[in-house]
C-alpha cells in the first residue's frame, strides 16, 4: 500500500510537466499550472491535480487523469495519523495539518508547489509552502488578514486574489479568530513574498461581505456587500442589503467601480456574461442582465414561483427551483434539467463545483452539458 502511495505521487508530479485540460477533441485548453482556484469547501483545484483537506483532517490529491485521490505523504510506513492537541500535537505525517492549520485550512496550488493559508493568532493569519509531493513543509510568513475555510481564491501567475478578513481584537482579547468580529476585504497576495495589497475599500460596517464573482480574461469582478438597520431598534433580522460590483485588471493594476449601490436596489449579482452583469430580482425572484456598457437591463428568466436560486457559468444561466429540489441550464428560454445534481456550491471561471444526490462533490472545468466532463476533482 505505501508504494503505491509512493508511486501515484511522482505519477502526480510527472503530470505537471504535461499540457493541462484537454476539450472532446484532444485540443490543449490550459498549458500550465500558473492557474488555479480554491473554493468553499477547502479544496484548491486545476487541471493537472487538486488538493483538498479530507474529513480525516489529512491533506489529500486528486489526479485528475487517473480520477483516484491519495493520501498526501510520501514518507514509507507512516500511519497518517492527523494533528490531536492532546494525542498527536507534532504530527510527523506530511499530510497532517499542524496547530496553526487545524481549525482553518485554505490550500492552494500555484507553480509547483502548494501553499496552506491558516490561523496564527487572534489577529493573524499564517501561510505554508510545501512541494506538490508532500514534502518541504516551510513556514513562509504572518500576515495581518486571515482566511476562512469558506475563502474563495483565484490564483493567476503565483498572485492570490482572495476573500480575507481583517480580524477585530478588542482590548479585553474577545473577537478574532473564530469569531464573526472582522472587516471583510479583496486581498491581492504575492504568494512567493508575502506582499499584499487591500483592492476593495474597508466600510466597516456590520455584515460587511466580499466575494469574487467571476474571471473574464484579465478582468477580476468581485461584489462588496453589507447590511443597515432599519429603523431605530437593534433588530438585525431587519436589514437590508446593498451591494457593488468592482472589476480589476490583473495585468494593468486598474480598479473599477462598475455598478454602484443605487444601480444594484434590490437585486442581487450572481454572475457575468462577456457583456452584462447577471442577477435576480430579491422579491420575485426574477433574472436579469444589466449591460456592463449602458446599464440597460434586461429580463431573462421569470419564474412561476420566487424560491429559485441562480447560478451562472461560462455564460450559461444555472436555475435552481428549490420547490421541486431540481437544477436546470437555461437554453433558449427553455429549461434542461441537469439530472442528479442537487446543489451547486460556486461557479467561477471555468470551474463549476456541485453535489450529486448520492452526495458525491465535483468540481469539473469547461462545458457543464459536455458528454465528457473534465472532473478535477471528485470526493465521496
Amino acid at each position: 500500500m505505501k508504494i503505491k502511495v509512493l508511486v501515484s505521487i511522482l505519477a502526480l508530479i510527472a503530470i505537471l510537466t504535461a499540457t493541462g485540460c484537454e476539450n472532446d477533441n484532444g485540443a490543449s485548453q490550459m498549458p500550465e499550472l500558473e492557474e488555479s482556484f480554491s473554493s468553499t469547501g477547502g479544496e484548491s483545484m486545476s487541471c493537472q491535480v487538486s488538493v483538498y483537506v479530507g474529513e480525516d483532517k489529512l491533506l489529500h490529491m486528486y489526479d485528475p487523469k487517473q480520477g483516484d485521490s491519495i493520501i498526501l505523504c510520501n514518507k514509507a510506513d507512516c500511519s497518517h495519523e492527523p494533528y490531536d492537541e492532546q494525542r498527536n500535537p507534532d504530527p510527523t505525517c506530511e499530510a497532517a495539518l499542524n496547530k496553526e492549520l487545524f481549525s482553518s485550512c485554505v490550500p492552494v496550488l500555484s507553480n509547483n508547489y502548494l501553499y496552506l493559508f491558516g490561523v496564527e493568532n487572534m489577529s493573524q493569519g499564517v501561510v505554508y509552502r510545501e512541494n506538490l509531493d508532500g514534502s518541504g513543509r516551510t513556514r513562509m510568513y504572518s500576515m495581518d488578514y486571515q482566511l476562512g475555510m469558506g475563502s474563495s481564491v483565484y490564483v493567476k501567475n503565483n498572485v492570490a486574489y482572495a476573500e480575507a478578513n481583517i480580524p477585530i481584537v478588542n482590548e479585553d482579547n474577545l473577537g478574532g479568530a473564530g469569531t464573526n468580529s472582522s472587516y471583510s476585504l479583496m486581498l491581492q497576495i504575492n504568494l512567493e513574498t508575502g506582499e499584499t495589497k487591500e483592492l476593495s475599500p474597508i466600510r466597516k460596517e456590520k455584515f460587511q461581505g466580499v466575494s469574487l464573482l467571476e474571471i473574464k480574461g484579465n478582468q477580476l469582478y468581485y461584489v462588496l456587500s453589507y447590511r443597515k438597520l432599519q429603523g431605530e431598534e437593534k433588530d438585525y433580522s431587519k436589514t437590508s442589503q446593498f451591494c457593488s460590483v468592482y472589476g480589476y485588471d490583473i495585468k494593468s493594476g486598474k480598479q473599477t467601480k462598475l455598478f454602484l449601490e443605487e444601480d444594484l436596489t434590490g437585486l442581487t449579482p450572481v454572475g457575468m456574461t462577456g457583456s452584462s452583469l447577471c442577477v435576480c430580482n430579491e422579491k420575485t425572484g426574477e433574472a436579469f442582465e444589466i449591460s456592463l456598457k449602458d446599464k440597460s437591463k434586461k429580463s431573462i428568466y421569470l419564474p412561476p414561483n420566487k424560491d429559485v436560486i441562480y447560478f451562472v457559468f461560462n455564460n450559461q444561466w444555472i436555475v435552481g427551483d428549490m420547490s421541486k429540489e431540481q437544477f436546470s441550464c437555461l437554453k433558449d428560454n427553455e429549461l434542461e434539467v441537469l439530472p442528479d445534481i442537487v446543489s451547486f456550491s460556486k461557479t467561477f471561471g471555468n470551474y463549476v463545483e456541485y453535489y450529486l444526490k448520492d452526495g458525491t462533490c465535483q468540481v469539473i472545468y469547461g462545458t457543464l452539458l459536455s458528454d465528457k466532463p473534465i472532473v478535477v476533482l471528485e470526493k465521496k
